[in-house]
C-alpha cells in the first residue's frame, strides 16, 4: 500500500475545536520522506470520506506529530459508525459505505495500515453501523438491519471468517452493540416498532450470540440512540438518546446479563447527543453534543452508576460536535472538525481530578470523521 505524507504545516495551531460528521474527500498532500519509527507508540487513526491518515502521539504530552496518509480508498459514513482495533493493536477495522468492513493490520514501529487478505468482509443486512469485539479479540460483531453479523478473527492475520448461524437477531434493527469487560454479553439498542435495548449471551468457544430470555426489552429511551458505552467494571451501561437529549443508565446482573434502570437516570445532555466515551479508569463519561457543538462532562459513582456533571460543563468544542476518542491513560482527549474551513482534530488535558478538558493545542488533518487511538503491545 502507498503511503504519503500529508504535508503539515509544523506550526500548531491553538483554539476550540471541535468535531462535526460532514464528508469530503481525503487527499494527500507533498510528500517529504519516508516516516519516522517509533515501536510500541500510541497512533492516531482519522478516517473520512476518502481515507484514513495516521498521527504518533506522544504518550506523555498528548502532543501529535506530522500526519500521513496510510488509506487512500477507504470510505466510512453513518451516524454509528466507528473504528476499532482489537486488544493487542495488531488490526484496524472499519465500517466501509457498502456493506463491509475493512480490515488492516498495523505496523507497530510506524503506524502505517495494509489491508489484510479478502478486505472488505462482507456484512448481512444494511446500514452497518458500529462494531464491537470481546476482550480477547477473537470475535468481531457487525451491526446491520438484519442483526449482528458475528466473525471469526484470525489472531495472525486478521482475516475475518462469518461464524456459523450469523447473523443473530431477537427481532430488532441494531443500532449500536458493545461487548462487557467479560466477554460473556453483548448489549444493543435498536428499534422494531418502538425503541428496544437487547441482550446477547456469547459462547466462549464459538463466538455465537443467542438472544436471552425476553430480549428484546423496551427501552426508556424514546428517542434514537445512536452510541452505548459500557462502565470498565462492567457493572453499568449508558446510552445517549439523540432527540431526548439525555443519558440512560442501567446496572447489569452479572450472572444472567440482566438490566435494571438506574433510578436517578435519566441525566440531561446538551442537544443532540451523538456519541458517548468513557475514561479507562471509568470516572469520567463525556456525552458529545452535536448541536451545541459542545461535550457534556459526567462523574461517575462507582457504586450506583449515577451521573454527575461536573463544574464547568458543558465543555465548548466547536460548532456540529461528531467525534472523541481518549488515549489509553485516559490524560486526553481528541475531537475532530471537519467543518469545511476547519479540517483540525483539537487536543484536550483531562483534570485526573475533576475530569474538566482544557484545550491546548489544534493540528490540521484531511476533513476526519471518525477517530480512534491504537497502542500496540510491545
Amino acid at each position: 500500500m502507498n503511503e504519503a505524507n500529508l504535508g503539515f504545516p509544523a506550526n500548531r495551531v491553538f483554539g476550540l475545536l471541535l468535531v462535526l460528521s460532514l464528508f469530503a474527500g481525503c487527499g494527500g498532500g507533498p510528500s517529504n520522506g519516508a516516516p519516522s519509527t517509533h515501536p510500541a507508540s500510541e497512533y492516531l487513526y482519522a478516517a473520512n470520506i476518502g481515507g484514513i491518515a495516521v498521527f504518533l502521539l506522544n504518550p506523555s504530552t498528548g502532543v501529535a506529530g506530522a500526519g500521513r496518509q496510510v488509506s487512500s480508498d477507504f470510505t466510512s459514513v453513518g451516524a454509528s459508525s466507528n473504528v476499532i482495533s482489537d486488544p493487542a493493536g495488531k488490526f484496524l477495522f472499519v465500517c466501509t459505505l457498502g456493506d463491509s468492513i475493512d480490515v488492516f493490520s498495523i505496523d507497530p514501529t510506524n503506524g502505517a495500515l495494509s489491508r489484510v487478505p479478502g478486505s472488505p468482509f462482507p456484512v448481512q443486512g444494511s446500514g452497518v453501523g458500529n462494531l464491537a469485539i470481546v476482550p480477547s479479540g477473537k470475535f468481531l460483531y457487525a451491526a446491520s438491519t438484519s442483526g449482528l453479523t458475528a466473525y471469526a478473527v484470525n489472531s495472525s492475520t486478521g482475516v475475518l471468517t462469518a461464524i456459523l448461524g450469523s447473523p443473530f437477531t431477537d427481532g430488532s434493527t441494531i443500532r449500536s452493540a458493545v461487548v462487557d469487560p467479560s466477554g460473556k454479553f453483548l448489549y444493543a439498542v435498536g428499534n422494531t416498532t418502538q425503541f428496544t435495548t437487547s441482550i446477547f449471551a456469547i459462547d466462549s468457544a464459538s463466538g455465537a450470540l443467542a438472544p436471552i430470555t425476553g430480549s428484546p426489552f423496551l427501552s426508556p429511551i424514546q428517542s434514537d440512540a445512536f452510541s452505548i458505552v459500557i462502565h470498565p467494571s462492567g457493572k453499568f451501561l449508558y446510552a445517549g438518546a439523540s432527540l431526548a437529549n439525555d443519558i440512560e443508565s442501567w446496572s447489569t446482573a452479572p450472572s444472567t446479563g440482566m438490566l435494571t434502570i438506574v433510578t436517578t437516570s435519566p441525566f440531561v445532555t446538551g442537544n443532540g447527543v451523538t456519541e458517548l466515551t468513557i475514561t479507562p479508569s471509568g470516572t469520567f463519561l463525556y456525552a458529545i453534543n452535536r448541536d451545541d457543538g459542545t461535550v457534556s462532562c459526567f462523574a461517575v459513582d462507582a457504586a450506583s452508576g449515577d451521573l454527575t456533571e461536573v463544574n464547568g460543563s458543558p465543555f465548548q468544542l466547536g460548532a456540529g460536535t461528531g467525534s472523541v476518542t481518549i488515549d489509553p491513560s485516559g490524560q486526553f482527549l481528541y475531537a475532530a472538525n471537519s467543518a469545511v474551513t476547519v479540517n483540525m482534530i483539537a487536543e484536550f488535558s483531562i483534570n485526573a481530578a475533576t475530569g474538566a478538558l482544557t484545550n491546548f493545542g489544534s493540528f490540521p488533518a484531511e476533513p476526519p470523521i471518525l477517530l480512534t487511538i491504537v497502542k500496540p503491545s510491545p
